[in-house]
Order: C-alpha cells, then structure tokens, then sequence
C-alpha cells in the first residue's frame, strides 16, 4: 500500500460509538479491513455493552473465515457464543422458508452486519427467494437495529439497498403511524477513499484458451482460474490434462455442485484458513468471490472471464498482493458474435418482464406454473424462474409499484423480482457496449477491463498462440500424409480433416456428409504454399497427392 493511506478503522475512528439505529454503509475495497473492524473493534465495544451481534454472510468459506476470527478474539466458547452469531444469506433464507418469520431469530441481537451485501444483486437471476424475499425480511425484522451493509463493490447494490430502506420506512410508517421512525433510517457512509494497488499485476493477452492452458500448465507457480460456468471449467480441466506436466491431482475445480463434498474438505481448509492454493491450478466458479482471501506467494497466473464489473472486481480481490510478487492477469480477446449473442439472453428477458408487467399476472399464473414445472427445460421456463418469486405478502415491500404484483392463497405473493430487473437490465446495457466495442477491435474490450483497475492499453503485453502454432504444425503434416490415395481413401482423408481441423481452419467452408468437394480442399491448402496433384495409375484410376508448391 502506498503512503499516507488508511485503512477502514483509523477512518471511522470512534464514531462506531455513537450509532445506534443508524443504518452504516461500509464501502471500500478489499483488503481494508472491513472484517477487522467488525470484529476486532466493533464486536469488542458491543461485547463490553453486552450488545449482540449477527453477522450475515454470503458462502459457507467465508463463515468458516469469520469463526477462525472470533475464536482468536474469544477467551471462552460460551462468552463466544453469548455475543456473536455467523450465519449464511442461503441459510437465513431456508428458516424463513420454513418458519415465515425471522423475527424471532433476529430479536435478541443489537446489530446486524451484512457482510458481501453486494449478494443480494449479484445472485438475484438465480435464486429470487433468497435475495429478493431475503433481504426484505432483514430489514423489516432490523430496522429498529444497527445495521451495517458493507462491500467492496457497494455501488452495484445500493440502488436496491436504498430502495428496499425506503419502501421499509414507508411501511413502517403506514402499519403504526404514531411513530416517528426517521431515526431506524438514517445513513452514514464510511470508505477509504481510496483504490485497491493493482501495481502488482501484468496485463497480458491470449488468442486461445489452448494457449493460457499451456502456459499454466508450464509454470513453475500456481493458477488461479475464474470462470461464469462449470462447464468452461470442465473444458479447461480437459485441455489441461492433455500435458505431460499435469496430474489430475495438479487441478482442484470448486463449483456450487461439489462444494460441500468431503473429497474438498482439505481443500477448503487450505483456502479459508490457511489463505492458501490446494493445489497448481484451481478452476472454480463464482462461488470463490466473495470474501475468501488468498495470500499464497506461489501464485503467478490469474485469469477471470465475466462481462461484470462487480464479478471482475470482486474475483480480482481474492487474490490479495500482501507478500505475492508480480501476477500475470491474463485476458482472451472475443469476437462481437459472443457479446452479441450473450446481449440477445438478457434482453430476452427484459422482454419478458415487461410483458409481465403489463398483463394480470394472477390471470396468467396457470399458463406460467405450467410452463415451468411440466416444460420445465425450455428457455422460457428457464426465465421465469429468474423473473418471478413466490414469497410472503409482509415481505414484498414493492407491491405497491405496479398493478401485475398478485395475491392469491391468502398471504402469498406472485411477483416480478425488481432484483434480477436490475442485474439484468445493467448486463444487457454492458454486454450490448462490449458489442460496440469488440465491432471496432475485440482488444477494445480488454482495454475496458484494464480500466477497471486503472491500467492503460499500452501496459499490456499480446502473446503468441502456440496453440495455433502447433495445430497448424499437425494440420499441414496431416495435408502432406495425403500420398497416393485413392478415390476411396481420398473421401475417408477429407472426412478425417473435418473431424480433425475443421473448427481451427475452415469453419466457413460448408460441408455434405461430413466431407467437402476437391475444388473447395484447394482453397483450404492454398494458404499453407499446397497443391493437390490428381494423378493416373496404371489401371487409368484417379490417385490424390498433396505437396509442397
């Protein structure tokens, strides 16, 4: 860190003292001690008070975290236990699911701190009741508490935070307007004022994934891989076993599916406590962003694919620079089709939600259910999930906005989920921007990237494919295997291409059954200084040759 910075805890100073029902947005980046300062300094005044204190999470990995704090805080289990409680959103989210309430668990603390607030935004598209319906139960069940909502990346979340704070006191005052309840709502920012130093980093750039595999799997040091999906990781987890150098246990892939299996129990360990890499090259989804905290020195290599700022951000932030020497953030170029293509999912989704909210959704309902439980695999089942949410009526603070919010079965509500309205609409305008810029040159884009972390296009560095390099190798040997065929043998070489090459070295060309014509294997090879000779043998029979020119 550069001079004269503070982190979080010299910032507040003792301000921590004078709030009481304040609700207190904590908005720096990784790496300032906004953890430390829950626990080692608000925690102990609150203690001393005899004050309680929830803290809300986001991954199990990080709770693990947050109880290895505490207990290097606490002399003693039970004073432990008297003055803290750690508990997971996803957790918090299946007692209201069985008990409709949360009022009964959150009445005996004094202040809830939502740790990775930036969660209630982020997974919004996929999980509406833990999100959506979640954080409206917190605030109604806290707002007469402290509360405090911290993130790296608190500015993709605040809209909704703020919205939901608002609608909260609106209801407030509607269902016991002898109150005055200005106090419950009150607001105090604190922040470092300050970025994260990204001067340990060096942009470079890749055409292929073969090629960052390969330079993985090549370094002496460790690799860390963030992708959107498991099945890139699963991908990658292929090409990467296909060298010498790597063993399978070389590899340790984390998604949401195989989190909690016990083969990964060590790993985790290694990860949340010990803040270090299980093994060379971890491949893991967006389960990995938030909060755990790697401070391993013999990771080298770093390479995040997501279109959101917040993911980048937040995925870059768990590799911390305290002790680590210079990281390679390595970058893969796109051509538009793939940004085009991603932007067309989400404004899909817009789509529907707009015809959502202009039709009488509790009219529509069998039409809906039946499409995502009987049609259950189609995309448009697939988008309903994301956009409606089944959830208590004195938890959908957002009735009141349009007309489509039904009731139906006494106290439930069918709504359109404002949270996943939110992250899609900012997906399709960044997707739809990556578009414009990748039209122009796909470099653009990693130059956008490179901004988000203050680095100018000429800091980065362009590597060669080797890939391609070596594919192209392989494909001219296999052209120049071609000696002598026959008609039969000729048909069965060209099928052998396509099955082969064709993705690398002549996608455009179209072809029949599963093979293409002599004229059109001419274009192919001409590029490569090749000709096809047709030559006759003795019995006047056609015989194939390709050669050098």
């Amino acid at each position: 860190m550069g001079t004269g910075r503070k982190y979080l805890t010299e910032i507040i100073g003792r301000d921590y003292e004078g709030w009481r029902t304040d609700k207190i947005f904590l908005n720096s980046p990784t790496g300032t001690g906004k953890s430390t300062f829950i626990v080692s300094t608000l925690l102990n005044y609150l203690t001393l008070r005899k004050k309680r204190m929830f803290i809300l999470c986001n991954r199990r990995l990080l709770r693990e975290q947050y109880w290895h704090q505490l207990f290097r805080e606490f002399n003693r289990y039970s004073e432990l236990k008297e003055s803290v409680e750690v508990c997971t959103y996803q957790e918090l989210a299946e007692t209201l699911k069985k008990e409709y309430s949360i009022d009964e668990k959150l009445r005996s603390f004094d202040c809830i701190c939502l740790d990775e607030v930036h969660y209630f935004y982020q997974d919004a598209d996929f999980n509406g009741f833990g999100t959506f319906v979640t954080l409206q139960a917190i605030i109604q069940a806290g707002f007469p508490k402290l509360m405090i909502f911290m993130s790296a990346t608190l500015s993709c979340v605040r809209p909704i935070l703020e919205d939901t704070l608002k609608r909260c006191q609106k209801w407030a005052d509607r269902e016991m307007p002898e109150f005055n309840y200005d106090k419950f709502f009150r607001i105090r920012e604190y922040g470092c004022g300050w970025e994260n130093d990204y001067s340990h980093l060096c942009c470079k750039t890749v055409p292929d994934f073969e090629t960052l595999c390969g330079v993985m799997a090549n370094s002496e040091k460790k690799s860390i891989l963030f992708l959107d999906d498991k099945e890139g990781a699963e991908k990658i987890r292929q090409i990467l076993s296909g060298y010498e150098s790597i063993q399978a246990s070389d590899i340790t892939i984390l998604n949401a599916e195989n989190l909690d299996d016990s083969k990964n129990a060590g790993n985790l360990k290694q990860l949340a406590i010990g803040h270090r890499m299980p093994s060379k090259i971890l491949i893991t989804t967006s389960v990995l962003d938030n909060g755990v905290s790697i401070h391993d020195p013999d990771v080298e290599n770093v390479f995040i694919l997501t279109e959101s700022k917040t993911s980048f951000l937040q995925m870059l932030g768990r590799v911390r620079s305290e002790g680590m020497g210079q990281i390679s953030l390595y970058f893969i170029p796109q051509e538009p089709a793939y940004y085009e293509r991603r932007a067309i999912g989400y404004e899909n989704i817009l789509k529907v939600i707009e015809w959502a909210e202009h039709v009488n959704v509790d009219k529509k309902r069998f039409p809906i259910f039946y499409t995502v439980w009987e049609d259950s695999d189609s995309e448009l089942a697939d988008i309903y999930r994301k956009i409606f949410v089944l959830c208590p009526k004195r938890f959908n603070l957002f009735m009141e906005t349009r007309g489509w919010v039904q009731c139906y079965f006494g106290d439930t509500i069918f709504s359109i989920n404002n949270f996943t309205k939110e992250k899609v609409g900012n997906m399709f305008m960044a997707l739809t921007y990556f578009n414009d810029l990748a039209i122009c040159d796909p470099m653009n884009v990693i130059f956008e990237q490179m901004s988000w972390i203050s680095k100018n296009k000429e800091e980065l560095q362009v590597l060669k494919s080797t890939y391609k390099e070596q594919r192209t190798n392989e494909f001219v040997n296999a052209l120049l295997a071609i000696q002598s065929n026959s008609k039969e043998e000729f048909v069965q070489a060209k099928i052998g291409l396509c099955d082969t090459f064709r993705k690398e070295f002549f996608a455009d060309i179209v072809t029949k059954s599963g093979s293409f014509s002599d004229e059109k294997l001419k274009q192919i090879i001409e590029p490569y200084g090749l000709e096809l000779v047709i030559d006759k043998d003795e019995s006047s029979k056609n015989r194939y040759t390709i050669r050098s020119i």
